[in-house]
């Protein structure tokens, strides 16, 4: 048996294999042969949810800012009622 040569992927639409192996980083550039989904691009892939994560995180942040600004105002306007 010869482990030099990669295992094919399967299609995770209808399992059957991918008609060559993926190269060194990921890629399959031939679509399934049955059913035509194109294999995943896995760097493509990560930059995308990467980039979800990245403004998910920016609306997070934006939220607590606006929450600070407003626990602010109201601090402010407690200290002034106190004078």
């Amino acid at each position: 048996m010869d482990t030099t040569t990669k295992a094919k992927e399967n299609c995770p639409t209808c399992g059957n294999a991918f008609a060559e192996a993926p190269s060194a980083d990921g890629v399959i550039s031939v679509p399934c042969a049955s059913c035509k989904t194109q294999p995943m691009n896995y760097a493509a892939e990560l930059k995308r949810m990467q980039e979800a994560s990245a403004k998910r995180v920016a609306r997070a942040d934006a939220k607590v800012a606006e929450r600070m600004s407003k626990l602010q105002l109201r601090f402010a306007n407690i200290r002034k009622s106190a004078e």
